[in-house]
């Protein structure tokens, strides 16, 4: 999705709204609205929305100037690497799920293509809440832009002990899934299964 997108844009640079919405739909539509809205931005302002009518007063922000959205734009834009935030209040409410990928014209910076997911609706679909009731979980990132451990979703307060760690790769961003089961090791867990 995310990279047809791209490629998309880096060959037909010069398109209309409408039919930027041709292309974004499908995208959209295929993503079992896991996705809320899909932006472009032509340096560091949203400049094209899908859906449209959900998200036409977004057009014409400069996320460079906005204090949340900041260090996002301007990482993006200056490391031409993708970033991922999690979880992020919304403008338009909830819980969303962020990945932000630079897009780049005939080798030089153009802007950026903006993925929101669903936060609930994507933790979903990768079956860990399926997991939750027998087992502590725990879905973390490096933040690239202050080094910190971040907390994607947990279930649970407590360190976990000795737990399984799968590596999980999402676009530029390594994330670490820790899980063990709730009472401990003391016998068979579907985490054996990851």
């Amino acid at each position: 999705g995310l990279k047809g997108l791209i490629s998309y844009v880096e060959l037909h640079p010069d398109f209309t709204q409408k039919e930027y919405e041709a292309f974004a739909k499908g995208l959209y539509e295929s993503q079992d609205h896991i996705v809320t809205n899909i932006a472009l931005l032509k340096d560091t302002t949203i400049t094209y929305v899908y859906p449209y009518n959900l998200n036409r007063l977004a057009i014409g922000r400069d996320l460079a100037l906005e204090e949340g959205q900041r260090n996002f734009i301007r990482y993006t834009k200056n490391t031409r690497k993708s970033i991922m935030d999690a979880p992020v209040e919304l403008i338009q409410g909830g819980e969303g799920i962020v990945v932000r990928s630079p897009l780049i014209v005939e080798g030089e910076y153009w802007g950026q293509v903006s993925f929101v997911f669903d936060y609930y609706a994507a933790l979903e679909t990768t079956g860990m809440l399926d997991l939750d009731e027998e087992n502590r979980i725990q879905l973390t990132f490096i933040n690239p832009l202050n080094g910190k451990l971040k907390t994607v979703w947990a279930n649970h307060e407590e360190p976990l002990t000795d737990p399984v760690i799968k590596s999980i790769r999402l676009y530029d961003t390594s994330m670490k899934l820790y899980g063990m089961p709730r009472e401990g090791w003391n016998g068979f867990s579907d985490l054996f299964y990851f």
